[in-house]
């Protein structure tokens, strides 16, 4: 069954698989860049620390602190500016009227 080194290597093969996914979750969570489309054209790239408003037609998106959120829409459901600011890699805000993509990176 097992040897007297087997259990040290199952030791220590679970703490690399959890310090691994800590640090996979930790670190790749931060995005870095925000990324602003208009179907397929890319409206505004920069980074996610640099404060800014950023205006557009029909939408206005803030970058503050790390998280950008929409400010400012002319549609009629403002979902996108009821939603939350985002901060992590993978995150979006979509305004569908105006096919708007927020995306952090």
């Amino acid at each position: 069954m097992f040897k007297k080194g087997d259990s040290a290597v199952a030791g220590f093969l679970i703490v690399a698989v959890l310090v691994s996914a800590v640090a996979v979750f930790h670190f790749a969570a931060a995005g870095r860049t925000v990324v602003i489309r208009r179907d397929e054209e890319i409206l505004y790239e920069g980074s996610l620390y640099e404060n800014k408003e950023i205006q557009m037609e029909g939408n206005t998106a803030v970058i503050e602190s790390g998280t950008v959120r929409m400010r400012w829409a002319d549609c009629k459901n403002q979902i996108c500016v009821r939603h939350p600011a985002i901060s992590k890699r993978g995150e979006t805000i979509i305004c569908l009227p105006h096919r708007i993509v927020v995306e952090i990176r």
